[in-house]
């Protein structure tokens, strides 16, 4: 794995971060598996890869790679690639998570009909 130093890493981030922050607000699904600060962590580990990646490929080092188009464009490719891996399965369990219902009785909780749950106690 690639080691990048503190100042080479605020290279990369005053170059892609706002990309990064704006890519992983998009990834949507379930707020406990795609929070926005765990899909920037992902796509950190992502950005890291792409280094790498970038560097077997060419065998250009980071330095000199950093600001070209090549360079520019594989790491804004492998970002949207990694949106793509963890959002697509997300999207394809929306339909499901949907259907959930809170069962919670109070005044806040209302179903997509602007009716409250009421939920009949037999007992």
């Amino acid at each position: 794995m690639i080691k990048l130093t503190d100042e080479q890493w605020k290279t990369y981030t005053d170059q892609y971060g706002k990309l990064m922050w704006a890519i992983s607000q998009k990834i949507s699904g379930d707020a406990m598996i795609a929070h926005p600060e765990d899909n920037y962590s992902d796509l950190c580990i992502a950005a890291l890869e792409s280094v790498e990646g970038y560097r077997k490929k060419t065998g250009i080092e980071f330095d000199e790679a950093m600001g070209t188009k090549l360079f520019d464009q594989y790491t804004k490719t492998v970002l949207w690639n990694r949106k793509a891996k963890k959002g697509i399965p997300l999207t394809n369990k929306m339909p499901f998570r949907n259907k959930h219902c809170s069962i919670d009785s109070g005044p806040s909780t209302t179903r997509r009909d602007n009716k409250p749950y009421d939920i009949e106690d037999s007992n």
